[in-house]
């Protein structure tokens, strides 16, 4: 028996994939045991103080909110927000009539208003400059 080189031909992707099952067991087994250290971090993250933005406030003067609560009332907030605009979007004609309404009701009020505001800025040359033109109406 000759005692000459031997030749061992393998898939490419065989050995990929014993590499990589290799690498996730190798990474899986260093975690074993440092669940602890992940809680303590991730409980850290949730209960560093944020401003209003959720942003770390490294002064410390306008952090009021745990970043948990942050995200808590940023959520709601953005429920609330989708929740309106399917319920403005879906009641749209009745919500525009009952503005027309309120309008119709008020009109006299807000055209005094309006006029009492222009007399009290005209009143002062710098404040308004007022120039009327055009024809009646009837």
């Amino acid at each position: 028996m000759a005692n000459g080189p031997v030749t061992l031909n393998v898939d490419p992707s065989v050995v990929r994939e014993i590499v990589e099952k290799q690498i996730v067991a190798a990474v899986t087994a260093s975690f074993q045991g440092q669940l602890e250290i992940v809680e303590a971090v991730v409980r850290q993250a949730l209960s560093q103080k944020v401003d209003s933005n959720g942003k770390i406030d490294t002064y410390g003067y306008s952090s009021s909110k745990t970043y948990l609560e942050w995200l808590c009332s940023s959520a709601i907030r953005k429920s609330v927000e989708k929740a309106i605009a399917a319920w403005v979007e879906k009641d749209q004609q009745r919500i525009q009539a009952a503005v027309e309404k309120c309008l119709k009701a008020e009109t006299r009020t807000i055209s005094k208003t309006l006029i009492d505001a222009l007399v009290v800025s005209a009143s002062n040359k710098y404040k308004l400059k007022v120039s009327i033109d055009g024809q009646a109406t009837e």
